[in-house]
């Protein structure tokens, strides 16, 4: 994950850097922190910061000299051309994906000469373009801009090759600190005409998109300050210093100087500060680790401040607990056990009635971890079945290029079980092709269904094997009956007044590009038996809970629309949460969500409901909500429920709950780092940070607090606010941490978020590292958090929570009412 500039480490760097007439050795040591480089290395990339005359090899292959030079920054290779601009003559070593010897390039191969095999390389790059990965739990395939390109360059000697490509593999492969990389980041933004320095009118700029406010006097004084040859521009070590002197951050260093002596902090001092203050159950030996880890220099005697500063910003201290990012739960369990990561009408990419379907939604949904999705299949031409949103103006995919994708795509970042939710309007021979690609497509990787009486078997029993969801014959049936087979949802949607087919009438009504919404066939159709054969999870009509609990299959399930989910969840949450501990549930957005809203997915799961299943192409809150809850147990897609959701003799009651242990939990706001502006635009106005927590799960628990708004700077806001949630039912609660805008003329807008379970939140001293609306980590922007979590009890009049807590004496301890 990325981390945050610390002021502290900057610090150092830029104390090491002080003498602008030091050596490049000296600089290559000093200023690249993190970056393991030989003698060798470093002598090279000294030679190469001067121009030499290689042969660049042009697309048709022909050499031409050219006078080539590493940058001053040691960030691009350059090289000399009268027709193209500076910025059209170089390539940025980011760009770079990896350095081949020899003449191996086509460009190469169209002017061979084997004598100079041993005398030239490649630099294969995309221009513009690098990686820049989604959190590793719902990771996607990485994409790049720009389209992969080469550099051919023939040096002149071997010698000459030999410097040449120890230098740049040197600077490609480098790992920089954390904190230089942003450095790195913000001057790459202001140096725009490649020149190797910065103006006082290029860091003002820079200042602005940073959302550093300071007023010109004083930048200029900080300019002056560090421009130490007095030349009126910054090279890149000045501009180190200049950037140190506006990200001190005291809260790091309070904290240091209070757990740490003489300016170290011994790997003892660190055990001591790990257990008391963050509540870490870690070694002595891990803490001797940490210091090897992140000091830089002698680590005998202890670890610095800079290398206690990068240790808090790293991964290693994010308020995610790491126990929650790998698979830790039981998964021996029933199926029905788990709350499942869904998607609702998975293909869309936007609106439910004038949206695109793709294939590409199914892609990216099960790279998010989902483990159900959805597949609304109508009759095709040619005998080829489709899948979109019937009865409206959404563009239509082929049934076998999804079924496809699925089998690539199913097990990429889980290996638990898949459900395919069909929602099957085809004919009976169109069914038979269904059938036909499934088996074809998919073979062994089809679950096999259940006989009767079967319980539902565990994810591990279903490792690599996709479930099929649909209607079906009864068992033991055979040939073809007719079945009342009308779209599961539109049953509930037409009760509620709100099918698909009524909102396209109502758009096409108001001139919505002429829809002629077509008349719907009979609700009687028939089903083959082919595909009926395949169904592994049967879906039934809902008639009521006694009639499930006597006579209904765990395999058989039914699906209910959230405003059904939230009546029986008022008039009957107990008989839910025993239905949820024999069979699968299946909840969905109600119909007049035309624009894929989503509905809070919190209520369901409070009742042990396992498929809440969301539109997964609309980034909003009840979606943030669903991507955190399942980072849980390493981001498999199933999270275990608490047993009082799998065992009804447990009685418990989700609206109302009692005999519930509660816990006290404290957040302390401190600060934040590197904030951009929302959308992550470079223009626009410094921003005015303000945080707001927020605790969701059983009504008596969500709670919500914001911080006051800081003015004018997202740079390096400090909030210093302390919040207090009482929550009755733990194992249930989220945690939301979202940063927005004020704006005292309109909306707020959102800047960023992270939403994690309860269980997984960490105490102590904490960074959380931002996600923007798409769940990718925003570079280097966090807040710095103290969380204390205390555990509770309940008093015996049932209406409030109660703390123990110690009294002022710190020896005798008392009940407290917190209500």
């Amino acid at each position: 994950r990325p981390h945050t500039v610390t002021a502290s480490s900057l610090a150092v760097m830029a104390s090491d850097a002080s003498s602008s007439a030091a050596p490049v050795q000296d600089i290559e040591n000093k200023l690249f922190l993190g970056t393991t480089l030989t003698e060798e290395e470093l002598t090279a990339i000294r030679t190469c910061m001067n121009h030499v005359v290689l042969l660049k090899h042009g697309r048709r292959g022909k050499p031409h000299p050219r006078s080539f030079y590493i940058s001053k920054d040691q960030m691009r290779m350059h090289w000399d051309s009268r027709r193209k601009k500076k910025k059209d003559s170089m390539v940025d070593f980011e760009w770079v994906k990896r350095v081949v010897e020899g003449r191996e390039t086509d460009v190469f191969r169209r002017h061979p000469n084997s004598a100079a095999e041993g005398r030239s390389f490649s630099l294969i790059y995309e221009r513009g373009g690098h990686s820049e990965p989604f959190p590793s739990a719902y990771t996607s395939p990485v994409l790049h801009r720009g389209q992969r390109t080469s550099l051919d360059v023939e040096c002149e000697t071997e010698q000459q090759y030999k410097t040449w490509v120890t230098a740049v593999k040197a600077l490609v492969n480098r790992k920089d600190d954390p904190n230089l990389q942003y450095v790195k980041k913000q001057w790459k933004a202001a140096d725009k005409d490649l020149s190797g320095t910065l103006s006082m009118s290029e860091v003002l700029s820079l200042l602005h998109k940073i959302n550093c406010d300071c007023s010109k006097k004083y930048a200029t004084a900080k300019f002056q300050e560090v421009d130490s040859d007095k030349n009126g521009i910054l090279d890149f070590e000045e501009f180190i210093r200049f950037i140190t002197n506006l990200s001190y951050r005291p809260e790091l260093d309070a904290i240091f100087s209070k757990h740490s002596s003489g300016g170290l902090m011994t790997a003892e001092q660190l055990h001591r500060f790990l257990h008391e203050s963050n509540k870490e159950d870690v070694t002595l030996g891990q803490c001797q680790e940490i210091v090897r880890t992140h000091e830089r220099g002698d680590t005998s005697a202890g670890m610095s401040l800079q290398a206690f500063a990068t240790f808090m910003a790293s991964s290693m201290n994010g308020v995610f607990n790491p126990r929650c990012a790998v698979e830790y739960q039981d998964m021996n369990q029933p199926l029905w056990a788990y709350w499942q990561a869904s998607s609702h009408n998975t293909y869309l990419a936007g609106h439910q009635l004038k949206g695109d379907s793709s294939v590409a939604m199914y892609k990216r949904a099960l790279n998010l971890g989902c483990r159900c999705v959805e597949l609304d299949c109508w009759n095709g031409k040619g005998n080829d079945p489709i899948i979109y949103h019937g009865y409206t103006m959404t563009t239509k995919i082929r049934f076998r290029d999804v079924i496809q994708t699925i089998k690539e795509e199913a097990f990429r970042v889980s290996p638990y079980p898949v459900i395919l939710s069909l929602e099957n309007h085809c004919d009976t021979t169109q069914q038979d092709v269904m059938a036909d690609i499934l088996k074809a497509v998919l073979g062994d990787m089809l679950a096999k269904p259940l006989a009767h009486g079967a319980d539902l078997p565990s994810p591990v029993a279903l490792k690599h094997k996709i479930l099929l969801k649909g209607k079906a014959l009864p068992r033991k049936r055979e040939k073809v009956q007719e079945e009342d087979d009308e779209d599961e949802e539109e049953e509930e949607e037409e009760e509620e007044g709100g099918t698909a087919e009524a909102k396209v009438k109502e758009d096409s009504s108001a001139g919505t590009e002429g829809a002629k919404p077509r008349a719907k066939p009979p609700k009687a159709v028939k089903l083959a038996t082919s595909l009926s054969n395949l169904i592994y999870c049967s879906a039934v009509h809902f008639k009521s809970f006694e009639e499930s609990a006597q006579h209904a299959e765990h395999w058989e399930m039914s699906s209910f629309s959230e405003l059904k989910a939230l009546k029986h969840l008022k008039t009957n949450p107990m008989g839910l949460i025993a239905y949820n501990c024999r069979q699968l549930s299946r909840i969905y957005p109600k119909g007049t969500r035309v624009e894929s809203s989503n509905y809070s997915p919190v209520p369901a799961w409070n009742a042990g409901c396992q498929i809440v299943a969301l539109n997964y192409q609309t980034a909003d809150l009840p979606m943030w909500l669903n991507v955190g809850k399942f980072m849980d147990n390493g981001g498999c897609g199933y999270v275990l429920k608490p047993d009082f959701l799998r065992d009804p003799s447990k009685r418990f009651q989700p609206t109302e709950p009692k005999g519930i242990d509660a816990k006290r939990v404290t957040i302390e706001v401190l600060s934040g780092q590197q904030l951009p502006k929302p959308g992550g635009e470079t223009k626009g106005e410094i921003i005015d940070p303000y945080v707001v927590v927020e605790v969701l799960g059983v009504p008596q628990d969500c709670s919500k607090h914001k911080t006051k708004f800081i003015n004018n700077n997202g740079f390096n806001p400090r909030w210093e606010e302390s919040f207090e949630f009482a929550v009755m039912v733990p194992e249930l609660a989220l945690v939301c941490f979202t940063v927005y805008d004020h704006d005292v003329t309109s909306a707020d807008d959102y800047i960023g978020h992270f939403v994690l379970p309860l269980a997984c939140l960490r105490e102590g001293y904490r960074h959380i590292f931002l996600q923007d609306e798409q769940f990718n980590v925003i570079p280097f922007s966090s807040i710095f958090v103290h969380i204390q979590i205390a555990q509770g009890t309940r008093c015996l009049c049932l209406s409030c929570v109660c703390v123990c807590v110690p009294s002022g004496k710190g020896t005798v301890s008392q009940m407290v009412r917190w209500s």
